[in-house]
């Protein structure tokens, strides 16, 4: 037994020496076949780098959107906690007092944190800047199983009510960014809005919060609000008040063995039992598991869903397309190579042995193609940095990188795709007649069989090619529908900067001074029309909302007389091109005088229907016990966004409520660039307030872009992939044309001898082309009517399947084949009948 063991270890061993032996013989020999071929190698690897490189880029940004688990312990145990709004919707905030009551009386969890993200202001020696923080309670970092880099992380002892501790924890990305990684920085304080924080830790490079996108910049304790603000942000009652919802986020652990149904069931009872108590407004309770990454909640978190996975599927389409113009370029080789083939197997080649040396030829290639893919993907991230998911996502928040998951995803890819373009003609090259491989002429050895497999890789191109055209031109509609929706306000020739004058602690008459230095200072701003001021951003999400009271209108039972609002300056309207019926709110509505009002035009429509508003009234509050408000005009409708529906809307004067003016933004309409104007307007801020930080400096125009951000990503890429398409159907139809004519050369010269006429040997051939084309069209036409629906979201005034691309695109392609074809099926027709006999 011994003897025999001895016997197959040393037999297994020569096997191995022998196996390793031949893989490098392969690709010794591989690579001199390679090198001897530098324009196909160098257009092979062109192709695969570009399909490759594409592939990796986009997998790096799904994995970071839906596939990256969050750097915490055991996150499968997590559980994302909302409180539901009174209209029913599932993803609102929670109050503090709230909050308590869950992490106090639930069963399901074994730790509850509360944590919410605000803009702060930090003050250093470069002056002030906008950062971002997020309030946690002092069981947040504890509860997630984050351990510290350098210092400790927040504790419960932090978070005391009446006694928070002015401390804060920075990211990895600040601590080396702002403080160049200092290995001191424990124990340095740091300005935020006026109150010192002393830094006691810095957080894990890894860890950057739970809810994508949020990357905040540092951590401090929630119960710490009432140092980063004034007025109604740093009210005492934040913390007490039931009815103050601003808790963005609950996370909570469950105990072992408990599913999230249960933990549902759990919360439920809660709610209900709070609803008894405290009367909440039909209000009740969302739980769901959150392992990764958080996505914004309910419409905005499934269209980032589907906007990554389409982009993965047209990469992936691109990177078939690119397999098969590389299949099709082997094929063209293998041509060449039938003679040595054949002569090889003649001498006693075993075709297991050749269909092995041609694969790896092509993983070969598919392994410097993913090199060379890498390069290209970390051009892709770059570029796609400068773009934003649905919902504002901005994708350089996700801070994107090539790390070992990624890595391992190219590699997979790489072998993939060389077996793909590598084991069809590896097969088709070993499997000729020997006869007519030993032929002198061995130009129609197998011409039948890779005819008919270029054919089919043709089609298979044009059928991706389609799908991709078709995407691309209801992206580039969409866009352009989008840019001609009429938003209720014009969109250019506009400058804005948005303040944070709260955080400042502003008292009231200050603030109402520095907004009327500030409108004094941009009036005089060269270009400068019309100048105002807004609580309220244009196009900004969320709002403030408002119960109210019309005497002159009877509810429907459970109708809520809920409006949105904002507050704005004089000049509000002509700034932004609003058409107004009445008058505009000007400088004489202002604190001390009777309380007005502008309505938009849906609110008058719905409960003044038939009757003017102007000079009604209305009263604050839903019982009516608010201040009386006088109607002074109707505003024309405005969108918050390009999708929604309008919905009631109430502007009031800016100067009766002077402290809502905390975060603040100054509007400049001008007749000259817009931009030439932002560098002038933050001049005159600085001047008037050197520590105040602009929150956002910007045009509309540009704001505006934000809301077509997917659209113009998808324009983008969905467009540039199907150039490319169109590009390789180009090459393939004159590559299979091209090896039709030269294969049928000498019938074409027979069929010429006996008075054939050139317009039918044209026929003949251009035929030949446009079939593999057409089969080709209409399985990408049915794949395209279902697939389309899935960008149905993203689609502006224009059905997923529009006709009109419907029918351009396949025209376009037709059109494309038929010139494609004829350039080297006319040269078939020039063929000498003389010479193409002889030849043979």
């Amino acid at each position: 037994l011994r003897c025999a063991g001895a016997f197959e270890d040393a037999l297994w061993l020569r096997i191995r020496r022998r196996n390793n032996t031949m893989l490098l013989q392969d690709i010794r020999y591989a690579l001199r076949t390679l090198i001897k071929n530098p324009v196909f190698t160098a257009v092979v690897l062109m192709t695969l780098a570009l399909g490759i490189g594409a592939n990796t880029a986009i997998f790096t940004l799904v994995d970071a959107v839906l596939l990256r688990p969050l750097p915490v312990e055991n996150p499968e145990e997590l559980t994302d906690v909302w409180t539901t709004c009174r209209r029913g919707f599932p993803y609102c905030s929670s109050s503090y007092p709230d909050f308590l009551d869950y992490r106090e009386r639930n069963q399901a969890f074994s730790d509850m944190a509360a944590f919410t993200g605000a803009n702060v202001t930090l003050r250093d020696g470069d002056g002030s800047r906008r950062i971002r923080a997020m309030l946690t309670t002092g069981n947040y970092f504890s509860l997630l199983g984050v351990h510290a880099l350098r210092g400790r992380l927040l504790a419960p002892e932090d978070n005391v009510l009446g006694n928070a501790q002015p401390v804060a924890v920075l990211s990895h990305r600040m601590w080396v960014s702002t403080y160049g990684a200092d290995p001191n920085v424990l124990g340095q304080t740091l300005s935020l809005t006026g109150a010192s924080y002393t830094i006691v830790g810095v957080a894990p490079k890894e860890f950057r919060g739970t809810r994508l996108g949020s990357n905040p910049d540092l951590w401090i304790p929630l119960a710490s609000l009432s140092f980063i603000g004034t007025g109604s942000l740093g009210a005492q009652s934040r913390l007490t008040g039931r009815g103050q919802r601003w808790i963005g986020g609950i996370v909570a652990r469950r105990h072992p063995g408990v599913t999230v149904e249960q933990a549902r069931a759990d919360m439920l009872g809660i709610s209900r039992q709070l609803e008894e108590e405290f009367g909440r407004g039909g209000r009740t309770i969302t739980t769901e598991a959150s392992a990764s990454m958080t996505l914004p909640a309910a419409q905005t978190g499934d269209d980032i869903v589907r906007f990554v996975s389409l982009l993965m599927v047209v990469v992936g389409a691109a990177l078939l397309i690119a397999c098969a113009n590389v299949a099709n370029l082997f094929l063209s080789r293998a041509v060449a190579r039938r003679r040595e083939i054949g002569l090889r197997i003649a001498l006693g080649a075993g075709r297991s042995r050749l269909v092995h040396q041609l694969l790896i030829e092509s993983l070969l290639l598919s392994v410097a193609g993913a090199a060379a893919g890498l390069f290209v993907a970390n051009i892709a991230l770059d570029l796609l940095g400068t773009y934003a998911l649905p919902g504002f996502v901005s994708i350089a928040s996700l801070d994107l990188q090539l790390d070992g998951r990624v890595l391992l995803f190219t590699a997979v890819v790489a072998l993939t795709t060389g077996v793909l373009f590598g084991l069809a003609p590896a097969l088709q090259t070993t499997n000729p007649n020997l006869t007519d491989a030993l032929r002198v002429s061995s130009a129609d050895a197998g011409a039948g069989s890779v005819l008919r497999t270029r054919g089919v890789l043709l089609s298979v191109q044009t059928a991706l090619a389609v799908v991709l055209l078709i995407g691309a031109g209801l992206f580039v509609r969409s866009l352009q529908n989008g840019l001609d929706t009429d938003v209720g306000f014009q969109t250019r020739q506009l400058a804005m900067a948005s303040l944070n004058l709260s955080q400042q602690r502003y008292t009231e008459a200050e603030t109402e001074q520095f907004l009327a230095s500030l409108t004094e200072r941009a009036r005089q701003l060269p270009g400068a029309v019309h100048v105002s001021s807004t609580v309220l951003a244009p196009l900004a999400r969320g709002g403030f909302g408002f119960f109210i009271n019309i005497p002159e209108y009877t509810p429907a039972d459970g109708e809520e007389l809920r409006i949105e609002g904002n507050w704005v300056g004089a000049d509000y309207f002509k700034t932004m091109g609003i058409p107004v019926t009445g008058r505009v709110i000007t400088s004489q509505d202002r604190t001390g005088s009777p309380l007005v009002a502008v309505i938009n035009e849906t609110m008058a429509r719905r409960w003044w229907s038939g009757r003017d508003p102007i000079g009604s009234t209305f009263r604050q509050n839903a019982d009516g016990s608010g201040p009386e408000v006088l109607i002074v005009g109707v505003a024309g409708d405005v969108k918050k966004g390009l999708t929604q529906d309008q919905e009631p809307f109430i502007y009031y004067p800016i100067a009766q409520n002077v402290l809502r003016a905390g975060q603040v933004t100054i509007l400049v309409a001008t007749d000259a660039p817009p931009t030439n104007v932002l560098p002038m307007l933050r001049r005159n801020i600085q001047e008037i307030d050197p520590s105040l930080a602009i929150s956002e400096l910007t045009t509309l125009e540009n704001r505006f872009a934000q809301f077509l951000m997917p659209q113009r990503m998808g324009t983008t890429l969905l467009s540039s992939l199907g150039g490319l398409t169109v590009l390789l159907a180009i090459i393939g139809i004159t590559g299979v044309v091209g090896y039709t004519v030269n294969q049928r050369r000498k019938e074409i010269g027979i069929r010429l001898a006996l008075g054939a006429a050139k317009f039918h040997v044209l026929r003949v051939i251009v035929r030949g082309a446009v079939i593999p084309v057409a089969i080709g069209l209409g399985i990408g036409l049915f794949v395209a009517f279902g697939v389309t629906r899935l960008v149905a979201n993203f689609m502006f005034d224009i059905a997923p399947t529009d006709p009109v691309t419907f029918v351009v695109v396949p025209a376009l392609l037709a059109v494309v084949t038929v010139v494609a074809a004829y350039i080297p099926a006319r040269r078939a027709t020039t063929v000498n009948p003389t010479e193409a006999l002889r030849s043979e």
